[in-house]
């Protein structure tokens, strides 16, 4: 260090002991410059210059110099130990900031190929084979985690099949008895779900037939096609009948509805997989009466007497609310049988009549088939069209995967 920078410096610690901190920045900048870039005098003269900065209460450059002076010679670390304990006697942020910066650096200097003086290059390939042999163990512990997935059961996805399968209804506009006049009536006929995005969806041609066979009773005045997703008006929409098959029991039908996640991919299955039947059972008489006009006006007057007697708008609750859950059972799939050119899967899972029209599909919600018939005699003997037959039936409709 040259005479006259050794001078500055000893004059600028002497201007900030006495308060005279602007002074002390004007010499500390000169000496600065007659340092010539050697590090360790630079430090010293940054570090007279982060503590003058502190007196004016400037912080930010306090620290900045203070890091200079650290990063040109790290020696000055207990010296800056003790200036940091100063500052915190009186609450001074600068001088937490300044003990984290030594605290870290420390650390570093704690590393095991610093200790060791284990040369740099060496360090590397270490650091290189350690995350080379975590990532492998990363990888068998994935693995075996995927394998334990696989060997397990997985679980459906309840609210895709809420979101896709709904209830196919009649409102009819019927001729009561002389005491009631006209009625209107929701009459419940069966299941379906939605296929595409933009609101197609698939049935049995029986759903369809048992609405074109209700229109044409003589006491029924009109007849509308309805879809519900729930109870609310706002979950029901009139639907159009877009197609009926001539080759198998499936129709499509079409509503104003978007759905995010429609039921189109098609599944291979075989004996003993495991399936899922979606849809909105009823029994078998409710099933029928639903068909004779004057048996539903007869099973249902009473909650409409009570519906008028409250001035209720919507005749739908005349329905019991459990009507508008949808249910899920499963079971595997016992047998794949083609009859008459048509292709069957069989099931064990438990299905009724209200099934009709609603989807059997696999635990990925991938579709199975069309759940179409039931065995009169056996209550664990069941039926869906298979899917994959179907699609060159609606393929003009909807691009099915």
């Amino acid at each position: 260090m040259s005479e006259k920078t050794e001078i500055l410096l000893k004059q600028s610690q002497s201007h900030i002991s006495a308060g005279n901190n602007d002074q002390a920045l004007g010499l500390l900048k000169t000496a600065e410059k007659l340092a010539g870039g050697e590090p360790q005098i630079l430090a010293k003269v940054y570090f007279q210059m982060a503590k003058a900065y502190a007196a004016l209460s400037k912080d930010k450059f306090a620290l900045d110099y203070f890091n200079k002076s650290f990063r040109l010679d790290p020696k000055i670390a207990n010296e800056a130990t003790l200036w940091a304990n100063e500052l915190g006697k009186s609450s001074r942020s600068l001088g937490k900031q300044i003990k984290m910066k030594l605290r870290s650096v420390i650390q570093e200097k704690s590393e095991p190929s610093k200790i060791l003086n284990i040369p740099k290059q060496l360090s590397t390939w270490l650091l290189i084979f350690c995350c080379i042999t975590i990532l492998g163990l990363l990888a068998v512990i994935l693995v075996l985690r995927t394998n334990d997935s696989n060997n397990s059961p997985s679980k459906l996805d309840v609210e895709k099949i809420k979101n896709n399968v709904g209830q196919v209804f009649i409102l009819a506009r019927c001729m009561g008895s002389e005491n009631y006049g006209i009625i209107t009536l929701p009459i419940f006929i069966g299941s379906c779900f939605a296929v595409s995005e933009d609101g197609y969806l698939l049935t049995n041609r029986h759903v369809t037939d048992a609405c074109r066979e209700i229109k044409s009773k003589p006491d029924v005045l009109s007849a509308t096609l309805l879809v519900g997703f729930g109870k609310n008006p706002a979950d029901r929409y009139e639907a159009q009948i877009v197609h009926e098959s001539p080759n198998f029991d499936a129709s499509m039908l079409k509503i104003d509805k978007y759905f995010k996640r429609p039921l189109c991919i098609s599944a291979d299955v075989d004996m003993g997989d495991q399936v899922f039947v979606c849809g909105f059972p009823k029994s078998s008489r409710d099933m029928a009466i639903s068909l004779d006009i004057n048996n539903v006006i007869e099973k249902y007057i009473a909650s409409l007497d009570q519906l008028r007697r409250e001035g209720q708008t919507d005749i739908f609750d005349v329905l019991p609310d459990t009507i508008f859950d949808v249910t899920v059972t499963t079971g595997i799939v016992s047998s794949i049988r083609d009859i008459d050119q048509v292709t069957w899967i069989q099931t064990d899972a438990a299905m009724h009549p209200g099934n009709s029209g609603g989807p059997t599909v696999t635990v990925d919600c991938q579709l199975v088939g069309i759940n179409t018939i039931k065995h009169k005699n056996n209550d664990t003997t069941n039926y869906c069209l298979s899917f994959d037959q179907l699609k060159n039936e609606f393929i003009h409709w909807v691009k099915f995967k």
